[in-house]
C-alpha cells in the first residue's frame, strides 16, 4: 500500500469497495508509530463506532496450566482474530490491487475473505450462497458476514456451531421457549408399547432455564461437547452430550436436545442432531443413548431421525425417568 496514501486507500475501502448498505457504518482506522521498529502501527475496523477487529503486536506464547509455554502458529492467532500490523497491510494490498473478487472470496487469508464479504461486487445471490461455507469460518468473520446479510435485509441463516464459554452464558436460555402441549404418550403395558391418552402441558420457567444453562456451562468447562443453533446472537436450539454408558462403553448419552418452540418445523432439529452425532463420533462412541420424551410428537421426531428402542437399557436412567422411552441411535 506504500504507493497510495492512507487517506486515499481508506476512501477506496469505505466508499468504492464497501457495499452501499454498510457505507458510514464500517470504518477503517490506521495509526502509525513512526518511532517504533519498522514503522509499526495499528489498524482497526469499527462498526457503528465500536471496534471489532484490530491488528496487535504478535503474542507468540500461550500459557498452559501445566506451566509450559507453547508458541502459537499464525493460523491459531488468526482464528482468534489476532493479526500483526504488516499482515493487515499485505492483505489490503492483495485485495485492492492483485485479486479478482472471486479470488478474494476463496483466498487462504481470512482477512482478504473479510474484505471480499463486505465488497459491493458480491451480489445478494452470491452472498446467500456463502452461508454453508461461513459455518466453518472463524467467529469474527461470521460476525461480518451476518452484518452484511442484515444490512442487505436478509433473514440471517440459522448457525449450528459448538457452544463455548464465548457464545454461551448463564442467561443464554432466558428467552428459550420449551413449551409442549401433550395429548398422547407411549407407555409399555404388559411388555407392549401402547399410545395412551395422557394430556399435560410442559413448560420451563426462568429458574428451570437458568438451571439448564448452568448445567450446559459446567459441561462446556469440562470439555463435554455441546452444540447450539443461533438466529443471529439468539440461541434457538441446543444439544449436549454426557457420559459413556453401556457394558462396553459403547453408548454416549444425549443429555439435552431441544429447539425453541417458534423455531420448530424448520429443519433446525435435524441439523442440530447431525452436528451432535459428529461430536459423539469424535469421542469414539458407537451409539447415542437417549432417555427420550414419551409424547407422540417427540417419539415421531426421534424415529424420523432413525432412533430405535435401546438394546441395552441403562437401569439408572430408566428409574430416574420411568415415563421416558429408552432409545439409541447407531452412529
Amino acid at each position: 500500500m506504500h504507493h497510495k496514501s492512507w487517506s486515499n486507500l481508506r476512501k477506496s475501502l469505505e466508499e468504492d469497495r464497501l457495499c452501499p448498505a454498510l457505507r458510514g457504518r464500517v470504518q477503517y482506522f490506521l495509526t502509525r508509530y513512526h518511532d517504533a521498529h519498522d514503522d509499526e502501527g495499528r489498524l482497526c475496523i469499527r462498526v457503528d463506532g465500536k471496534e471489532y477487529l484490530s491488528s496487535h503486536q504478535w503474542n507468540h506464547h500461550e500459557w498452559y496450566h501445566d506451566g509450559k509455554y507453547r508458541r502459537r502458529t499464525r493460523e491459531e492467532q488468526n482464528q482468534k482474530g489476532l493479526f500483526c500490523y504488516c499482515q493487515v497491510l499485505q492483505a489490503i494490498d492483495a485485495y485492492m490491487d492483485e485479486l479478482t473478487i472471486d479470488e478474494a472470496l476463496s483466498s487462504e487469508d481470512p482477512l482478504i475473505r473479510l474484505f471480499a464479504v463486505l465488497d459491493r461486487r458480491v451480489g445478494k445471490r452470491r452472498l446467500s450462497s456463502l452461508a454453508s461455507a461461513m459455518e466453518n469460518e472463524p467467529e469474527w468473520l461470521q460476525f461480518f458476514y451476518r452484518l452484511r446479510l442484515e444490512a442487505e435485509g436478509y433473514k440471517l441463516p440459522i448457525r449450528i456451531v459448538p457452544l463455548t464459554c464465548d457464545n454461551f452464558r448463564a442467561d443464554s436460555l432466558d428467552g428459550f421457549i420449551r413449551h409442549q402441549e401433550v395429548t398422547e404418550c407411549w407407555r409399555c403395558v404388559n411388555g407392549e408399547w401402547q399410545l395412551l391418552p395422557i394430556a399435560f402441558t410442559e413448560d420451563w420457567d426462568l429458574s428451570r432455564l437458568q438451571a439448564e444453562a448452568a448445567d450446559v456451562l459446567r459441561a462446556i468447562a469440562a470439555g463435554i461437547p455441546a452444540i447450539g443453533a443461533f438466529d443471529g446472537e439468539k440461541l434457538v436450539g441446543f444439544a449436549q452430550l454426557g457420559e459413556h454408558l453401556g457394558s462396553r462403553g459403547q453408548y454416549i448419552e444425549l443429555v439435552n436436545y431441544h429447539v425453541s418452540a417458534p423455531y420448530r418445523g424448520q429443519g433446525i432439529g435435524r441439523r442440530l442432531f447431525a452436528a451432535i452425532c459428529d461430536a459423539a463420533r469424535s469421542l469414539s462412541a458407537e451409539k447415542l443413548y437417549i432417555s427420550a420424551h414419551s409424547s407422540k410428537e417427540s417419539q415421531t421426531a426421534y424415529q424420523a431421525l432413525g432412533c430405535v428402542l435401546a438394546q441395552e437399557v441403562d437401569a439408572k436412567r430408566a428409574a430416574n425417568e420411568p415415563c421416558d422411552v429408552q432409545m439409541e441411535y447407531d452412529l
